[in-house]
């Protein structure tokens, strides 16, 4: 079972690890049987690009000059637009 934590995160029962926004997703749609063939591999090309985003955000928080996360999401997201 999973749940949310209060910073929003989504870690098993276990705490073996995170689970991400995408895997989440993911195991509710599964578990509904609301999913074709194509919606698969879409699933692992979210999880892709999921990761790959990680990788960038990463990387950066390692040169930035962000004070916050908040700093950081709102200059690549653009905030809440």
């Amino acid at each position: 079972m999973n749940n949310l934590t209060q910073n929003g995160t989504m870690h098993t029962m276990s705490n073996e690890r995170q689970q991400t926004a995408v895997e989440w997703l993911v195991e509710q749609i599964m578990a509904r049987q609301l999913y074709t063939k194509e919606m698969l591999e879409e699933f692992e090309q979210a999880k892709e690009m999921e990761k790959k985003q990680h990788e960038i955000t990463y990387n950066q928080s390692l040169m930035s000059n962000f004070q916050t996360f908040n700093d950081y999401y709102d200059s690549t997201y653009g905030g809440n637009k």
